[in-house]
C-alpha cells in the first residue's frame, strides 16, 4: 500500500503531544488552506531546529487551523559536522548553493567576502531571502537541522576562524584526489570554495600556509555552487 505524502512546514511556536492547538497565522492559513487545500484528518509535519512534530488537521477555515499533535521527536544531531565557507555568488548560483548544502544536511554555512568575487555586498534582505530558501529546502528534504547562516566575513577573518580546525579542506581544480586524506573519518570538517573567477594566487598561498588541504573533486571544471554542494557532500559520506 502506498504511503501519503507528508508535507512538513517550519513552524517556531512551542507543540507538546496530545495538546490541540488553535493556529491563526495568516501566511500558515493561506498556505495550507488555499494553496495547498489540504483538508481535515490529513497530517503534516511542523518542525524547528530543536524538534518536529506529528499533526492531525482537525479543522481548517479561511482563518484559522486546528491540530492535534500527535508526537513530537526532539533532534539529536549528527556526530559528523560539516561548515562550508562560501564565498558571495551571483543571486541565481547563490540561492542553488544555499538550497543544495540545506538538503544534503551541511551544520553551518559561512559567507565570506572575497576579492574575486562578482558579488561585494551582503543586505539584511539577503541574508532574510537565504535564511527562507534554506527553509524551504529543509521542508523539502526533511532535513530539519536545517544549517546555520553565518554573516559574511572577510577572507582573512574566514582564515583566522579557522585557524586550528584540524580539518580544513579547499576545493580547488589544481589539488589533489579528495581520497587521499582520509576525510571522510574526520568529525568535523571545514570545506571553502573559491569563487567563480577563483581566488588570487595570493589568497591560495595564504590558505596553504594556514594548513588547508587543496583536493580536487572531478575532472571537469565546476561551476562554485556545484563545487561546493557535491564536496560537502562528500565531506559528509
Amino acid at each position: 500500500m502506498k504511503t501519503a505524502h507528508q508535507f512538513a512546514f517550519f513552524y517556531t511556536e512551542s507543540l507538546a503531544e496530545e495538546k490541540i492547538y488553535s493556529i491563526q497565522e495568516e501566511s500558515f492559513v493561506h498556505r495550507l488552506f488555499f494553496v495547498l487545500r489540504m483538508q481535515s484528518g490529513e497530517q503534516c509535519i511542523l518542525f524547528n531546529r530543536k524538534y518536529h512534530a506529528l499533526v492531525e488537521l482537525l479543522a481548517l477555515s479561511k482563518k484559522e487551523i486546528k491540530i492535534k499533535v500527535l508526537s513530537v521527536v526532539h533532534h539529536t544531531e549528527s556526530e559528523k559536522k560539516v561548515t562550508i565557507c562560501l564565498p558571495i555568488l551571483k543571486k541565481e548560483s547563490m540561492h542553488e548553493a544555499l538550497y543544495g548544502l540545506c538538503e544534503i544536511g551541511v551544520h553551518t554555512i559561512q559567507l565570506v567576502h572575497v576579492s574575486t568575487s562578482h558579488v561585494k555586498s551582503w543586505t539584511q534582505k539577503d541574508q532574510e531571502k537565504a535564511e527562507k530558501i534554506v527553509i524551504a529546502a529543509a521542508e523539502q528534504s526533511k532535513n530539519f537541522i536545517f544549517p546555520i547562516i553565518s554573516a559574511p566575513i572577510s577572507f582573512d577573518q574566514m582564515v583566522q576562524k579557522y585557524h586550528t580546525a584540524s580539518c580544513k579542506i579547499f576545493f580547488d581544480a589544481q589539488g589533489t584526489s579528495f581520497f587521499l586524506h582520509n576525510i571522510q573519518e574526520q568529525k568535523e570538517i571545514v570545506c571553502f570554495v573559491g569563487p567563480e573567477a577563483d581566488l588570487t594566487d595570493q589568497d591560495k598561498s595564504i590558505l596553504q600556509k594556514s594548513g588547508w588541504v587543496f583536493v580536487v573533486l572531478t575532472q571537469t571544471i565546476l561551476r562554485a555552487c556545484q563545487a561546493a554542494v557535491l564536496g560537502a557532500a562528500m565531506c559528509l559520506l
